[in-house]
């Protein structure tokens, strides 16, 4: 192999990447956001351990799983623990 070879193989690679990169983005900040609102509401509840802030808690940290591809259910369960585990 030589090196214009090699060139075109990296430029190629490069413009795949660029044109992929949208959709990975795009997935990537969805996922920020629901971390995000995670941290978020669990820091809300240690600070105020009412109802209203676990259900909100274990509703987002439940979202945060089922985008990670957990079913609801395991999703749920596993909100649950983490809520308990505090």
């Amino acid at each position: 192999m030589n090196a214009k070879m090699i060139v075109i193989l990296m430029m190629a690679v490069l413009v795949a990447l660029f044109v992929w990169s949208r959709w990975f983005r795009k997935k990537e900040q969805c996922l920020n956001k629901l971390e995000i609102d995670s941290f978020e509401s669990l820091q809300k509840w240690l600070l105020d351990k009412s109802d209203e802030n676990k259900n909100k808690a274990i509703q987002a940290s439940a979202a945060l799983s089922m985008a990670h591809g957990m079913s609801p259910e395991k999703a749920n369960e596993q909100a649950l623990k983490q809520i308990e585990s505090l």
